[in-house]
């Protein structure tokens, strides 16, 4: 899928890329796009916007100005009318751009990128459903007492303000 939906229902075409589009993007909003950064880690085009939502947004900007233009669309009307479900579905669409402007080891890095990110979201989804879930908060919170009691025997069965004695220096 290379198009989405803003919040005032348009819908946009992303792609494809080349060069000139490319240098677009750099000159306008994003100059690492589609340029390694080594010491963050970030060498992927897609691993950086999806990373941060609001370049992604100034990027699916740029690359969507013909279309703007037609429409009579400005940059600000643009960037306003991405919320985060036109941003999710920009960053589909970014991904699909993305890969086939990529190939060979790129292509395959990519790839492996949006897989582990797929399972991290999975993951993450996974984790939130349980973690929610009352009757597992009050499982951990019984577990984690249980430990706290064995861990400090004298402080669970004396806890209270007070009780060791000694008053605190004046």
């Amino acid at each position: 899928m290379k198009t989405f939906m803003d919040k005032k229902r348009r819908e946009w075409h992303v792609g494809p890329l080349d060069a000139r589009r490319i240098s677009d993007v750099r000159e306008n909003c994003d100059p690492q796009f589609f340029v390694g950064d080594v010491e963050t880690g970030f060498n992927m085009p897609y691993q950086r916007l999806k990373a941060d939502p609001i370049l992604m947004a100034r990027v699916v900007c740029v690359l969507c100005s013909g279309q703007r233009r037609e429409k009579n669309v400005t940059e600000d009307d643009f960037l306003s009318a991405m919320d985060g479900d036109a941003i999710a579905g920009a960053e589909a669409a970014m991904e699909a751009v993305i890969r086939d402007f990529s190939r060979g080891r790129m292509l395959l890095m990519h790839d492996a990128y949006v897989k582990q990110a797929q399972a991290a979201d999975a993951g993450m989804e996974m984790t939130f459903g349980k973690v929610l879930n009352p009757e597992v908060m009050e499982a951990l919170a019984a577990e984690v007492q249980e430990k706290l009691d064995r861990l400090m025997p004298s402080r669970s069965a004396s806890a209270s303000p007070g009780s060791s004695g000694s008053a605190p220096p004046a």
